[in-house]
């Protein structure tokens, strides 16, 4: 009647295990580098401001012609939110700050 003491491995996809090595930020900062690569043929930017691991909310910063552009909103969903929701899960939530 005794315990096993077995130790099974655990095994991480290789996105978390990325996180784990690296931290959220290392994992977000070259998804934005691209997205603002793109951003930068409109005269425009986005930068990280912070990610919130508790409740998974993502704060960046537009810079350039993005931060008076009347399209930010759509382009803060669209394009940065939906880039890096897809590629982290662990984003749940983009929001914008100035």
């Amino acid at each position: 009647m005794g315990f096993s003491s077995t130790v099974q491995p655990v095994y991480y996809p290789a996105t978390q295990l990325r996180a784990i090595l690296q931290g959220m930020e290392g994992l977000i900062l070259p998804i934005l580098a691209d997205i603002s690569a793109r951003l930068a043929g409109h005269g425009g930017g986005v930068s990280f401001v912070s990610f919130d691991e508790l409740t998974g909310v993502l704060a960046v910063s537009f810079a350039g012609a993005c931060r008076t552009c009347p399209l930010a909103a759509f382009t803060l969903e669209h394009s940065v939110a939906a880039a890096v929701k897809e590629q982290i899960p662990a984003v749940l939530k983009v929001i914008l700050v100035s």
